[in-house]
């Protein structure tokens, strides 16, 4: 995970949110049938607000860094769906912050988005695995380390060359097990990802021997508006 910074909002979302706050209790209020003006104009700011946060997060998971193709229309079916707006703090138990922007991500969908045709099952790790209270998930402020507040999240975790996610063990003891319930949680060390990983991390190395260091360096600059899928492993190795 990378720090996000989280002071540009969209406007346009929040003048909607206080326009129609009265009849708001739940994300899906959005797209209340009960007034289809609104819905439409809700469902376009979803999509709206969905396409800030991805260039917020330079097009990568807001967890596991895998990348997001870039969404410019609404999902048309279920099996379209690639990517989400998450909730970092579950609407369940931060029922305040269910409109507010900077508790919502762009989150993957859990599975390999590089696949042309997924062949795993979905909701393996990031968002939706760690509102999974059937896995075993649950919410703990004290020990979540939330990409929007913690400027250092990367320090926390440290990658082999085999794809593999664990706690910084130069850590004080607190933090590595706010690094392990993290990867537990959001299932960062789902074999998927560790594939994942390692693959990315032999292409940069082929880049490496190719291109050499210089270029290396100057591709994985933090200021291009997207980012190459794992960017923080990535900066770890190189």
């Amino acid at each position: 995970m990378r720090h996000i910074e989280k002071s540009n909002r969209h406007v346009g979302f929040d003048d909607f949110i206080a326009e129609i706050k009265s009849s708001l209790k739940k994300w899906k209020d959005l797209k209340s049938k009960q007034n289809k003006a609104k819905t439409k104009k809700g469902s376009d700011l979803q999509l709206a607000l969905f396409q800030h946060l991805w260039k917020q997060q330079k097009g990568l998971c807001i967890y596991c860094q895998q990348a997001i193709p870039e969404k410019k229309v609404p999902y048309q079916n279920p099996e379209d769906v690639i990517a989400q707006l998450e909730h970092i703090c579950p609407q369940s138990i931060c029922n305040n912050l269910v409109f507010e922007q900077s508790n919502i991500a762009v989150s993957c969908e859990g599975f390999n988005l590089s696949e042309t045709t997924p062949t795993q099952e979905r909701r393996n790790f990031c968002g939706h695995y760690k509102d999974n209270v059937t896995k075993g998930n649950v919410y703990d402020d004290a020990m979540f380390l939330n990409p929007t507040q913690n400027k250092d999240i990367e320090t926390y975790f440290t990658y082999s060359i085999s794809g593999k996610i664990e706690a910084n063990i130069e850590k004080p003891k607190k933090e590595q097990n706010q690094a392990n319930y993290m990867i537990s949680t959001l299932g960062l060390d789902n074999v998927t990802l560790e594939t994942m990983r390692q693959n990315e991390y032999i292409i940069w190395i082929n880049y490496f021997d190719s291109h050499g260091e210089a270029w290396v360096k100057k591709n994985l600059s933090p200021d291009f508006e997207e980012l190459p899928a794992f960017y923080s492993m990535l900066k770890s190795k190189f």
